[in-house]
C-alpha cells in the first residue's frame, strides 16, 4: 500500500498526530492534516524507498529528482506552443487537435494526483479539448485525432464528458468543463490501472459512490504503467483557441494516501529517496549524497539524526522472539499460574504508556483476561491482536492470594478488545516471568476449563503470539 506522510514547518508546540523533528511536524497516513494554520505537504511515496528531509528551514537535502509538473518541449507537437514556465498550452493552428505530454512520470505503485484549469477565448464553443495519461509512445503529433485515448498507448476525457481508450468510448457522462473550470485527475497505479476526473471540486467521475479515497472506479487504463499527464487544448478556430495550465498547488482537497504533483511540491521540505527499501539502497544513498562511508543502516541513521536530517529508515531485522506462554495448574490445594517467554511490539499500537501501579493482579475467567506479577509497577498498554479467547470457562473474576516477577497481562475496559500490558519501557525480545498464586482453590473449582487459549498479531516475521495452557 502506498504510504506518504503530511509535513509542515512548525515552530510552535507539537502538533496532535504528529511528531515534531527539529522544525517540522511529521504526520502519519491517517493523521496530522489538523486545522493548524501552517501549510502541509504531502511527501515522496515511502513505499518506494526510505526517505530523508532535513528537519530545519533552511534546505541544503541534496535533491536527486523533485517531480516538477511541467510540459515537455520534447514530446510535443511543434504546433502546441507552450508558456508560463512550461506550464500552459495552446495550439497555434486552426483544426488541430494534438497533445504534449508532461516531465513527470506516473509509474508502479504511485498513488497521485494532479489539477489544470480551462481557458478559452470563446467560452461557449466546444473546442475538442482532452485530458488524460499516456506513455511517450502514444499518437501525440498527427495534425487530427491525436488525442489522450485514440490509441492503445493513452487514454483521455472530452470536455463533453466521455471517455476514450484506443480510439473508442469507454464511458459518457463523466464531467464537462466550460473555461474557468478547474480539474483534477486522479490515478491510482498500486490497487489497479485506476482513473477519476472530478471537475470544480464536485464528485469524482460523476458518481458520489466512487471515490480515490473508497478506490471505487468504474474506469480502467488498460494495463498501462509508465504514463506521462497528457494535455490536449483544443483545436483553434480562427483567433480562437483553448489552453490549458497545471497548477502548482491544490485547489480541493487531496485524497487521503494520494501525492499532488505540482511545481511547488519539494520547494519547502526538500526530500531524497532511496531507490527500494532496502537496508544496502538506504546505505548507498547516505553514502553518495553525503560523502560518506557507512557499512550499516544503523550507523547512517545515526549520522543523520545528529546532522539535523529526518529518515524514515527503521531497523527491519526482528527482534528475538519465543512467544509467551503462560500455564495455569493445580498445585497441591492451590492453583498457580506461570508465566515465561517475551514478545514482539512490531505490529501492536501503543495505546498508553506508563500507567499504574498496578496493586493487583487476578484472572477474569469469563473474559480471557489477566493480570500477573508483583504490585506497585507501572506498565505500557498496546492494542492489536488479530485473535483472541473469549473466555477460560464459565467462572468469573478472581483476585491472587500473592504475586510475584514482572507485571504482564492481557486486559481490556469495560468490552473488547483486549489489550497486551508490558513492564513500561519493555523492548521486544526481553525475557518476562511472572506468576500468581490462588491459594485454596482448584482449577474445577474455579470453573477454568482446561485447553490452550491463544492471542496472536503480527504478520510475517513479526507475527507472535501469547498461549495459555490450563492443564
Amino acid at each position: 500500500m502506498a504510504t506518504t506522510r503530511p509535513f509542515a514547518y512548525n515552530t510552535g508546540s507539537p502538533i496532535a498526530g504528529t511528531t515534531q523533528v527539529g522544525q517540522i511536524a511529521v504526520g502519519t497516513p491517517t493523521s496530522g492534516f489538523v486545522s493548524t494554520g501552517l501549510q502541509w505537504w504531502n511527501g515522496p511515496d515511502e513505499e518506494l524507498g526510505y526517505v530523508i528531509a532535513k528537519t530545519f528551514s533552511t534546505q541544503p537535502t541534496p535533491i536527486f529528482t523533485n517531480n516538477p509538473l511541467t510540459l515537455s518541449t520534447t514530446y510535443k507537437p511543434v504546433d502546441i506552443l507552450l508558456s508560463n514556465g512550461n506550464k500552459t498550452a495552446y495550439v497555434s493552428q486552426w483544426a488541430y487537435t494534438q497533445t504534449v505530454l508532461s516531465d513527470t512520470l506516473i509509474d508502479r505503485k504511485d498513488k497521485i494526483m494532479f489539477s489544470l484549469t480551462f481557458s478559452s477565448t470563446s467560452p461557449g464553443v466546444m473546442f475538442g479539448a482532452y485530458i488524460g495519461v499516456g506513455t511517450r509512445s502514444m499518437n501525440y503529433s498527427g495534425a487530427f485525432g491525436s488525442f489522450p485515448g485514440t490509441d492503445n498507448q493513452s487514454v483521455g476525457f472530452a470536455q463533453d464528458g466521455t471517455y476514450y481508450y484506443n480510439g473508442a468510448v469507454q464511458a459518457t457522462g463523466l464531467p464537462t468543463w466550460i473555461s474557468g473550470s478547474t480539474i483534477d485527475i486522479a490515478i491510482d497505479l498500486e490497487s489497479g490501472n485506476k482513473i477519476w476526473i472530478r471537475v470544480g471540486g464536485g464528485n469524482w467521475n460523476n458518481d458520489p459512490g466512487q471515490s480515490p479515497e473508497s478506490g471505487v472506479c468504474s474506469l480502467g487504463m488498460g494495463g498501462l504503467n509508465k504514463i506521462y499527464p497528457a494535455l490536449c487544448p483544443g483545436s483553434a478556430a480562427g483567433s480562437s483557441y483553448g489552453s490549458m495550465t497545471l497548477l502548482d498547488t491544490p485547489q480541493y482537497d487531496v485524497p487521503s494516501g494520494f501525492q499532488f504533483l505540482g511545481t511547488n511540491l519539494y520547494d519547502n521540505i526538500k526530500f531524497i529517496r532511496s531507490s527500494a527499501l532496502t537496508d544496502q539502497s538506504f546505505v548507498n544513498l547516505v553514502n553518495s549524497k553525503f560523502g560518506q562511508n557507512f557499512s550499516t543502516g544503523t550507523n547512517a541513521k545515526t549520522w543523520l539524526d545528529n546532522n539535523n536530517y529526518w529518515t524514515s529508515w527503521v531497523d527491519n531485522t526482528p527482534p528475538s522472539q519465543s512467544g509467551f506462554s503462560i500455564t495455569v495448574t493445580n498445585n497441591g490445594s492451590n492453583v498457580l499460574m506461570i508465566g515465561t517467554g517475551s514478545v514482539n511490539l512490531t505490529d501492536l499500537s501503543l495505546v498508553a504508556t506508563n500507567q499504574g501501579p498496578v496493586s493487583m493482579g487476578g484472572i477474569g475467567i469469563n473474559s480471557a483476561t489477566f493480570i500477573s506479577g508483583a504490585n506497585g509497577q507501572n506498565y505500557d498498554e498496546y492494542s492489536g491482536f488479530l485473535t483472541v479467547p473469549s473466555n477460560f470457562g464459565s467462572g468469573s473474576g478472581l483476585p491472587p492470594s500473592s504475586v510475584s516477577g514482572s507485571l504482564f497481562g492481557i486486559i481490556y475496559q469495560g468490552a473488547p478488545p483486549h489489550h497486551l500490558m508490558v513492564p513500561t519501557g519493555y523492548t521486544s525480545g526481553t525475557q518476562i516471568t511472572t506468576s500468581q498464586t490462588f491459594n485454596n482453590t482448584s482449577i474445577a473449582s474455579l470453573g477454568l476449563t482446561v485447553g490452550t487459549y491463544t492471542y496472536t498479531w503480527g504478520t510475517g516475521p513479526n507475527a507472535d503470539s501469547v498461549t495459555v495452557v490450563i492443564a
